[in-house]
């Protein structure tokens, strides 16, 4: 598996021990959650870092940060001339696992290996009983657009580039392909884990489109560079981003909420969830509810949540139900339609897809939205900014959610419920009296999303 996006996904195994008292607070949240990790609690990255040696079955590769690579580079330097790994093949341990803090991609062996990827692939291992390799390659503060082919970005303005200005991040276009990813397209794969957006806050259809190229290149040059070794459609699992601005709770505009909320739209092709209907082939974890605890001393910014054993195990219970078709419940509860109330539309039930799970788990009441409009105007769907109020869990059943809200217009007054909306907030957490209500029995979350309501959303 390669492992590969910005920051959140270069943050080392070794990061949270910046912060011990930090992670004294995530074990206490999480000691008896199931969605925490495979073991259903947080282990700390001491103690995650020891064991590693325990697993000389999963295997290591760290390419490193190629930061200035104007043109696709064959390969790396086997003699240290060149552009060369920091990290060679390696057998999982103490040492290969590492325990400096990084956050920008391992530009030495001693930054370790990623915290996301390494928890993935331990999953895998362990649930699968086969060996795992697992190929980190990342670049901290880099945008989608870092990451594609010279040929399939374009300007923005070619026939068949996605319409859109070039985003301006800390990488630079097209060269961490060049360097990071050109050369490994001899290596047969068995798919890639992507965590990547921050740098693209904001975009929603811009991104999905090149989000979108991206993937169909890597699949097309990879099956050809390996001469049809790796499959021509290989599994691509992303991370629905956690905070961004990671600084202010809430949900209003001055939150960032709106950004941040767009670009998790866009990870998902706007469907909210994936796989979808025009990503068949992926597979999803969402870290929009996992910011740190009040207090943190963050590395590098509070933008690189510590939890990424949770973001690990998301991601390998979506593989291992979706790639490897084991009977797991791979994701959280998915939005089946959103329906008012017959009589008044005051109400909306909000049904959900479980996936195997016994039903949902409320942990809460926060994260829902409604919004009014005018039955007969001429304003229709999507609502404005300015017509969302709060709403009120006031029932629910084992798929079910019903929502109203005391801040909207009375009954009677020509309003009714449009549409309903959840998780529009940079950073819900139960550290700020914000977690997200949705759950399932299994401890992962609903992710969020929008949906016009009376109409049925999914098939």
């Amino acid at each position: 598996w390669v492992c590969s996006g910005q920051s959140n996904m270069a943050f080392s195994m070794g990061v949270p021990l910046v912060d011990p008292a930090a992670e004294a607070t995530l074990q206490r949240a999480y000691q008896h959650d199931p969605g925490a990790s495979m073991s259903g609690q947080y282990v700390n990255a001491s103690s995650a870092i020891a064991a590693a040696g325990n697993y000389p079955n999963v295997r290591l590769m760290v390419v490193g940060n190629k930061h200035d690579c104007p043109q696709p580079l064959e390969d790396w330097s086997a003699n240290g001339t060149g552009l060369s790994v920091a990290q060679p093949w390696a057998r999982a341990s103490t040492s290969t696992v590492g325990s400096s803090p990084d956050v920008m991609g391992g530009a030495a062996a001693a930054d370790g290996m990623s915290a996301t990827c390494w928890f993935f692939g331990l999953e895998l291992h362990v649930s699968q009983q086969v060996p795992i390799g697992l190929i980190h390659s990342s670049y901290g503060g880099s945008a989608v657009e870092d990451w594609m082919s010279a040929e399939v970005l374009g300007d923005g303005g070619s026939a068949t580039a996605c319409p859109g200005a070039v985003t301006s991040s800390m990488g630079l276009p097209t060269q961490q392909y060049n360097g990071q990813i050109r050369p490994l397209l001899n290596t047969t794969i068995k798919g890639v884990v992507w965590y990547q957006g921050e740098s693209n806050a904001g975009q929603d259809a811009l991104y999905s489109c090149r989000f979108g190229q991206m993937m169909a290149d890597w699949r097309a040059r990879w099956h050809a560079g390996t001469g049809g070794g790796t499959d021509s459609n290989f599994p691509f699992g992303l991370v629905q981003i956690g905070p961004h601005q990671a600084s202010t709770p809430g949900r209003g505009s001055d939150s960032g909420s709106n950004a941040t909320f767009a670009i998790r739209m866009g990870q998902t092709d706007d469907f909210g969830y994936a796989p979808n209907s025009a990503w068949p082939r992926t597979f999803m974890a969402t870290a929009f509810d996992l910011a740190n605890p009040v207090g943190t001393k963050c590395f590098a910014g509070c933008v690189h949540i510590f939890n990424k054993q949770a973001v690990g195990h998301r991601l390998a219970v979506a593989a291992r139900r979706s790639v490897y078709a084991e009977d797991v419940v791979g994701a959280g509860p998915v939005v089946l339609s959103a329906l008012p109330s017959n009589d008044t539309h005051q109400t909306v039930t909000i049904r959900y897809e479980l996936g195997g799970s016994k039903g949902i788990q409320l942990r809460g009441g926060y994260g829902f939205e409604v919004c009014y409009l005018p039955l007969n105007a001429s304003q229709s769907w999507p609502c404005p900014d300015s017509s969302w109020v709060n709403a009120t869990i006031i029932g629910s059943s084992a798929d079910t959610v019903v929502v109203t809200s005391q801040h909207g217009p009375p009954p009677g007054s020509g309003n009714i419920i449009a549409g309903v909306r959840y998780g529009f907030d940079d950073m819900p957490s139960i550290f700020y009296g914000t977690g997200p209500a949705v759950f399932n029995q299994e401890g992962l979350p609903a992710a969020p999303g929008i949906w016009p309501a009376d109409q049925l959303i999914t098939s």
